[in-house]
């Protein structure tokens, strides 16, 4: 992301507890993203913040922000396409575009205060990506709420109702074609299969905010309802119907465990108790995400720091110019 003369307009200066925030403007369908980017102090004014995977630097749209044309990856476009409203403007916070990520004194100075900025925002949208972006070949893009299943455990259903679960049904999940699944299982290997829950940067951003909406395309859920899912299959995993079927599709169970709850769950429990201090020690916070994804190897400690009791926290200083052993 580029755009100098962008951040010359709009300045932050040094311990002045600014940020810029994205004023994302009404649109519809394939009109081009238009923002005005404006400087404002945490806690001052009701913002947003986003959640996504930057995707790859080199595939990149054209987005218009105070007249100018930034270029953004093509995830976040979509993202940014999908959460416009129609006909009232959304005031947002995006990494790419509000730090200027070629002035590393800055974004060490911003990237500090990630923290602050996803506690305090409103809510926080999480994007795990779209079908056009997913699946190049039309036939294959889902065309039903991913959601289902998840919805499907927290009305507290059992594993026998799933489909292709009950009687003597023995299809193989794992070995059908994707294009040819029921679509409650489609969906689930969709929404589990986003790098989203595999990154870094992404803990802090699931865990502070007060309010998190998952987003795949325009289909929408809360946190709230992923929290009441995972309880409800734990229940169900220890108490009533999850053995049986654990022996009889057990290569099943094992990629539902692997590619999704292996990589939620942290986040899942961290949010439900983060009020205990115990979760913001440093070690426990390495311990259980310290393996997740970073382009930036000095991210595997600054995408943390949020989370850490302060006293930690206000020992490291982000700093991109430093050597990585540092």
């Amino acid at each position: 992301m580029t755009g100098a003369p962008l951040y010359e307009e709009v300045p932050l200066r040094a311990g002045d507890g600014r940020v810029r925030l994205l004023m994302l403007q009404p649109g519809r369908g394939n009109e081009q993203i238009t923002c005005r980017l404006f400087a404002a102090s945490i806690g001052k004014r009701p913002y947003s913040t986003l959640s996504y995977v930057w995707g790859d630097m080199k595939i990149t749209k054209l987005i218009q922000v105070n007249a100018h044309s930034i270029p953004v990856t093509i995830n976040l476009e979509a993202a940014l396409r999908y959460i416009r409203q129609l006909d009232k403007p959304v005031d947002i916070w995006v990494d790419a575009v509000c730090i200027n990520q070629g002035d590393n004194q800055e974004r060490g100075r911003q990237v500090a205060m990630m923290g602050q900025i996803y506690a305090q925002c409103c809510k926080c949208y999480i994007w795990l990506g779209c079908p056009e972006l997913d699946y190049p070949n039309e036939d294959e893009r889902i065309t039903e709420d991913p959601f289902k299943f998840f919805r499907h455990f927290a009305d507290d259903h059992h594993f026998s109702e799933l489909p292709d679960m009950g009687g003597n049904s023995k299809v193989a999940l794992v070995r059908v074609p994707q294009a040819e699944l029921n679509p409650i299982w489609r969906g689930f290997f969709t929404i589990a299969s986003s790098a989203w829950w595999t990154r870094m940067w992404t803990v802090q951003e699931a865990i502070l905010p007060p309010d998190c909406v998952i987003m795949y395309a325009s289909w929408r859920t809360d946190w709230a309802l992923l929290d009441t899912a995972y309880d409800n299959w734990i229940a169900h995993t220890l108490r009533c119907c999850y053995q049986p079927y654990k022996d009889y599709f057990p290569a099943e169970w094992d990629v539902i465990r692997r590619l999704f709850w292996d990589t939620a769950v942290e986040m899942v429990e961290y949010r439900q108790t983060f009020s205990d201090p115990k979760w913001r020690d440093w070690l426990n916070l390495t311990r259980d995400f310290g393996s997740r994804k970073a382009t930036n190897p000095r991210d595997h400690v600054y995408g943390l720091l949020g989370l850490a009791n302060k006293d930690y926290a206000a020992k490291i200083v982000p700093d991109y110019a430093a050597d990585v052993i540092d």
